[in-house]
């Protein structure tokens, strides 16, 4: 699946989708917020949850971009080599 047809599905199935494909990579946390890091098919999603109660405040499908800045990137090329 490709990201544009991930980001047409409704918000029910994306989460299904990503719960039953995702594959968590990394966690970095931040002092407002806890990031998330998964692959999906050849896609990110990102899920930033508040540190104190632990409830999604953004879920973030995306292919690339300055939000895997925070992330190691010789993490990123082990778990998914299709990164630049």
């Amino acid at each position: 699946m490709k990201l544009l047809e991930y980001i047409n599905l409704s918000d029910e199935e994306q989460t299904d989708l990503f719960y039953s494909h995702g594959e968590f990579i990394d966690t970095v946390h931040t002092f407002d917020a806890e990031y998330q890091l998964y692959s999906l098919w050849n896609f990110y999603v990102e899920i930033t949850l508040c540190p104190s109660n632990s409830h999604i405040q953004r879920f973030s499908p995306f292919e690339s971009g300055i939000r895997l800045e925070k992330y190691p990137k010789d993490l990123l090329a082990q778990k998914r080599p299709w990164i630049d």
